[in-house]
């Protein structure tokens, strides 16, 4: 009798051990597929969605213990490094600036009185749709393009002028800024995703 009840016991107990192990199986399990699914889930993100979200040139992203990471490029508005100068004369203004990208944040304006409200830290981007000879009533920070006759008075006009027009003249209230123009590669930007480069990385590195 005492021998059957030993038996049972160990029985019992080797049935516990199982259940508690089969439990720690499944929910290893449980863990791995969860991991699997978060990685496949961040791995199929638009890419250039994270580069834009995180803004830099190496994004790394820790689940559960594995790292996900590729890499960016930023990419600006001007195709061509800015000088210093306040007056630039194009015959093609898409060799100097990337207009096509930033359609949705390039103000048109038919007048001054359609300027946008401007400062060094919060400049602006305007193509002028016709001609404009005015006064300025506030300073205007940023960028304007025109292809016809341009000449203000009254307030200052801090940035660059981008001109297929012969409007090159000593008088004009135009003053280059380097805050402004820094300021503009800041916010006329994208970060693009560089194919080919998102890789997995162990926790250690």
């Amino acid at each position: 009798m005492l021998l059957l009840v030993s038996i049972l016991v160990v029985i019992f107990i080797a049935k516990d051990n199982l259940i508690r192990t089969e439990k720690i199986t499944q929910n290893y399990y449980h863990q791995y597929l969860k991991r699997k699914f978060n990685l496949m889930k961040t791995r199929h993100q638009d890419k250039n969605t994270l580069c834009q979200f995180y803004k830099k040139e190496e994004i790394k992203i820790n689940i559960s213990g594995q790292i996900f990471a590729l890499f960016c490029k930023k990419k600006t508005i001007f195709k061509i490094k800015p000088t210093t100068k306040k007056y630039i004369s194009f015959n093609n203004i898409h060799q100097y600036l990337d207009i096509a990208s930033y359609q949705n944040s390039i103000i048109y304006i038919q007048s001054l009185a359609d300027l946008p409200k401007t400062s060094r830290s919060n400049p602006s981007i305007v193509i002028a749709m016709n001609p404009i000879d005015g006064k300025l009533t506030r300073n205007f920070y940023g960028i304007l393009i025109t292809n016809y006759f341009f000449d203000i008075t009254g307030k200052k006009f801090y940035g660059k002028l981008y001109s297929s027009y012969d409007n090159q003249r000593e008088e004009r209230n135009l003053s280059y800024n380097k805050t402004v123009i820094k300021n503009i590669q800041k916010k006329y930007a994208l970060w693009r995703y560089i194919p080919h480069s998102q890789h997995l990385l162990h926790e250690k590195e």
